[in-house]
């Protein structure tokens, strides 16, 4: 699996329209709740695939298709001056949502209260009367609406479709949404 970016570049293996991305590692940390993940650009997912061993004991092979991260892209066909781009190999993200959470404000108030309590009359009878008291309370006055960032730990059940969720979208920033395909 891996993101193929539908563009002209110009890299360090020379010019293609399909660079190929792939996560090579991913790590997650559930204390500081993020998710660390590599990369690798490769020239085209032909290249890619022809790196991945089949067993484990096979030797590894040339990485002849691995592209630095310093790429030149093209917009268009008219743009021949082109933008330099950094693809980054290295990430690390937060796994978190953004949610609205509500917080109580409080202030300290006078308040008067009617307290039963039993007393005695003058026969020796109990008889149940009230009496009114003044207290200081904290009392929820209002409420604020404040921007908090939850921790989904579900996010961390599949790493690696958030990794690739995230780079997704990074790229797309770079390259543009209809460049970016998933493969």
């Amino acid at each position: 699996m891996g993101l193929v970016i539908k563009a002209e570049l110009d890299t360090s293996r020379g010019s293609t329209k399909e660079a190929y991305i792939r996560i090579e590692t991913c790590r997650i940390n559930k204390v500081q709740a993020q998710l660390e993940f590599t990369t690798t650009c490769w020239i085209n997912k032909k290249a890619a695939s022809k790196f991945y061993r089949k067993y484990l004991d096979d030797p590894l092979t040339n990485a002849g298709g691995l592209v630095n991260k310093e790429v030149v892209f093209y917009k268009n066909k008219d743009d021949i001056e082109g933008t330099e781009v950094a693809i980054e190999n290295y990430y690390k993200v937060p796994t978190v949502v953004e949610v609205s959470v509500d917080k109580p404000i409080y202030e300290k108030k006078v308040v008067v209260k009617q307290v039963p309590f039993i007393s005695f009359d003058e026969n020796g009878d109990e008889i149940e009367k009230i009496k009114t008291v003044e207290r200081e309370e904290k009392v929820q006055v209002d409420t604020k609406t404040k921007k908090r960032k939850l921790i989904d730990y579900s996010l961390m059940n599949k790493p690696f479709e958030f990794a690739y969720q995230h780079l997704k979208l990074e790229l797309e920033k770079k390259f543009g949404k209809d460049k970016i395909v998933k493969q």
